[in-house]
């Protein structure tokens, strides 16, 4: 069961996620707009479910997937990716990646792919 999730993306879908699993009160959640604070935070709280966008600052892409894999690797990794990205799906899965989500997904449907 994922009881601790660290959501890595901008900070609009951010608050867009957060503002959601605030109803799910059985989660905690932790937060990261940076990759390298996003390894940081992964690498410290090891959370169960990792929901990460890799296009961000500072160090993004596959490095921040494998990095995340690195730090924490018991924690499951979802990610979340734009449909012009969507070629990536096979490589981020193939890397470690336990699912991928389409950034333009509604924030509630991340929640159920959580649980």
């Amino acid at each position: 069961m994922i009881r601790s999730v660290l959501l890595c993306d901008t900070a609009d879908e951010i608050s867009a996620l957060h503002a959601v699993m605030l109803g799910a009160p059985d989660l905690f959640v932790d937060v990261s707009t940076a990759a390298v604070r996003a390894v940081e935070t992964a690498g410290r709280t090891h959370p169960d479910l990792v929901v990460c966008r890799l296009d961000m600052p500072g160090s993004g892409g596959m490095h921040l997937l494998m990095r995340l894999i690195e730090r924490s690797p018991d924690s499951r990794i979802l990610v979340r990716l734009g449909v012009e990205d969507i070629g990536s799906a096979a490589s981020c899965l193939g890397a470690g990646a336990h699912g991928v989500i389409a950034i333009d997904d509604d924030p509630a449907d991340v929640l159920a792919a959580i649980h």
